[in-house]
Parts: C-alpha cells; sequence; structure tokens
C-alpha cells in the first residue's frame, strides 16, 4: 500500500520489441536485456575489428545473440557466414552485406540507449576541434 502523495512508477518493458526488416527476413529485437550483457555488448562495440573478418563474425554473431530474439539471432548469424557457408544451404542463403551491418549496429546500439544519439563535438568544451591544442599551438602527436 503506498500513502497518499506517493507517486508510483511502472517500469515494465511495454509495447512491441524492435523489429526491422533485411530483404525477405524480418529481425525481431529483446525488449530488455540483463545488465551483464550490456557491459558484454558495450565491450563488443568499442573493440569491434573490421580487418579480421573471421574475429568480426564471431563479434557480430554475439551481437546478435544479445540483441536478438533466439530465433532472429540464428537467421542473422546464418546470414552473415562466409559465401562458400551459405552456397551450401538449398535453397542459398542470402548475405547481409557491409552497408547494411555498418548501418544497422550503431541504429541498434542506439535503440538501447547505449550511445547518444548525437556526435561528439570533439572537444570537451564543445568548441570545434580545429586540430590545435587548447593554447593555441599545434596538437602533440605520438
Amino acid at each position: 500500500m503506498t500513502s497518499p502523495g506517493t507517486r508510483f512508477r511502472d517500469f515494465t518493458p511495454e509495447g512491441e520489441p524492435t523489429t526491422f526488416k533485411i530483404g525477405d527476413d524480418t529481425f525481431v529485437c529483446v525488449q530488455d536485456m540483463d545488465i551483464d550483457e550490456l557491459s558484454g555488448l558495450v565491450e563488443l562495440a568499442n573493440g569491434m575489428d573490421v580487418s579480421d573478418t573471421t574475429r568480426w563474425r564471431e563479434q557480430l554473431t554475439a551481437v546478435a545473440q544479445v540483441l536478438l530474439e533466439p530465433s532472429s539471432a540464428k537467421r542473422f548469424v546464418e546470414r552473415i557466414q562466409p559465401l562458400e557457408v551459405r552456397k551450401q544451404v538449398v535453397p542459398p542463403t542470402p548475405g547481409i552485406g557491409i552497408k547494411t551491418i555498418t548501418s544497422l549496429v550503431p541504429c541498434l546500439v542506439e535503440e538501447f540507449g547505449l550511445v547518444p544519439t548525437q556526435p561528439s563535438s570533439g572537444s570537451l568544451d564543445g568548441s570545434p576541434d580545429d586540430g590545435t591544442g587548447s593554447t593555441g599551438g599545434p596538437l602533440a602527436t605520438e
């Protein structure tokens, strides 16, 4: 029982989960995630290595398994497999292109409130980053 004047707020996730479409597939996001999963996702997002395609696929798989419902995660992972693997399935599984992935991942991360909706200015005080230090001289390089 609450006393008069006490405000009550229900933080239960409500409404429909976020969905997105790639080709003929519709993917469904989880409505909420465990804090441990969130922490791991932030680490993954900060350390994504696009120069190593095997490692990148592993990272994208981990992201899909955290952000997507199990059946959607399974389908997403099938679609990011190497071409030679996707061709072995009958009918062949369509891939997900790099342009789609690089557009999708930031949107999903933002959907869960993990990044600001506006890019930072590059300067702590909000002034434009013109390549000079706070004293007006050039920035030191390593």
